[in-house]
């Protein structure tokens, strides 16, 4: 009596993948008339000496035939491990894996160079010293979000050759806003110390005029002041007087090339609909609360 061989041939290796009715035996015991081969669960250990594999495995021709013929067609799945695959799909895959590598060298030896580049044209000296306690100062201490993009954005606005490339975070932009707006005054003396990196006053220009400005009531106010009263906790500290004064503005025409308008004169029908528009959402905020 001889171990059944089962299915060992190289042509049939590529189904055994995916062959759901065997197993692969990988030779644990070293037999002699086989290397690896692949058999049936219910496969028959001893057959006679004249014959390679038993009743069982025989059966497994036809679909082992039909897996490894749909397998040289298909494209191997990325994760598929090494054994399941065939010889020429092993050094397929091997030989995209080494182009992949040549390339990933080539691009971290360009990225190392270009980080050297910009150390070398941006990169600031400073004391060995100096280094050392800054970083255990900003290590020691106990800094807010906020404080932490506003020293991020000093230390990058300092190595900026031109003001003009430099990309503000929106946070040091609504601060830079909120300062402009309060005092144009103080916000020029700060960025005429030095001390402190500030937007310029046309980045602050492009942004505050981000929404245009019309003639009338506008309601995207009025909706951000009712949701901050809505949200106060105390009942006395939903009381508050709207009021509204009258500006003079100069009585020429004015073209704005960004709407295409007209600015200068006024609609009294638009302006009468406006005040009854601004006394009903008066009313319906009143009723709510």
């Amino acid at each position: 009596m001889e171990v059944c061989g089962g299915f060992d041939s190289e042509d049939l290796k590529p189904g055994w993948a995916t062959c759901s009715l065997g197993e692969i035996d990988r030779n644990p015991f070293n037999e002699c008339r086989f290397d690896e081969t692949f058999r049936s669960f219910n496969y028959k250990r001893l057959v006679k000496r004249n014959s390679w594999r038993c009743c069982e495995c025989a059966k497994l021709k036809k679909p082992l035939k039909r897996r490894a013929e749909f397998a040289k067609n298909e494209e191997p799945h990325a994760n598929r491990p090494n054994i399941y695959l065939s010889e020429e799909t092993k050094l397929k895959k091997l030989h995209e894996q080494a182009i992949k590598l040549k390339n990933a060298k080539k691009e971290i030896a360009r990225l190392r160079e270009k980080v050297r580049k910009l150390i070398d044209d941006e990169g600031v000296k400073i004391d060995t010293d100096l280094a050392h306690t800054f970083s255990e100062s900003l290590g020691n201490c106990n800094i807010s979000p906020a404080q932490s993009v506003f020293l991020q954005e000093q230390i990058k606005a300092s190595q900026q050759k031109k003001g003009t490339g430099m990309r503000w975070h929106p946070t040091m932009i609504r601060l830079a806003l909120q300062v402009y707006t309060t005092s144009p005054a103080a916000y020029e003396i700060l960025k005429d110390t030095g001390m402190v990196r500030l937007p310029c006053n046309r980045t602050l220009f492009d942004y505050g005029r981000v929404k245009p400005l019309k003639e009338g009531v506008d309601t995207v106010v009025l909706d951000s002041v009712a949701e901050r009263v809505r949200n106060l906790k105390h009942g006395y500290q939903k009381y508050h007087v709207l009021m509204a004064d009258d500006m003079y503005i100069s009585q020429n025409l004015v073209f704005l090339k960004g709407s295409g308008r007209l600015v200068g004169y006024v609609n009294m029908d638009d302006v009468d609909q406006e005040v009854r528009k601004l006394e009903n959402y008066l009313s319906d905020v009143n009723d709510t609360e």
